[in-house]
């Protein structure tokens, strides 16, 4: 890892503690349970957020996958038991 991916994973990360945070303060202003809202920080800060934040660190945890490659076979053959 590489100084600049470890500065997009720590930004990440300060920007879901920060929201997760921010939001369980609102819902418990707004009488709810603190967990209201660090569940709607964790769905608002989905991947399409985070993606836009730190694009560099989420290509590297989620890699696309190659159209031309197919599978071999091995990796759905413990369905068919």
């Amino acid at each position: 890892m590489s100084v600049i991916e470890f500065g997009h994973f720590v930004l990440t990360i300060a920007i879901l503690l920060v929201s997760v945070h921010g939001l369980g303060y609102i819902a418990e202003r707004l009488k709810q349970p603190r967990i209201v809202g660090e569940i709607l920080a964790g769905i608002l800060l989905g991947p399409f957020v985070l993606k836009a934040v730190a694009a560099t660190a989420y290509a590297s945890s989620n890699p696309t996958p190659n159209p031309n490659s197919r599978p071999s076979g091995n990796e759905f053959t413990f369905f068919a038991k």
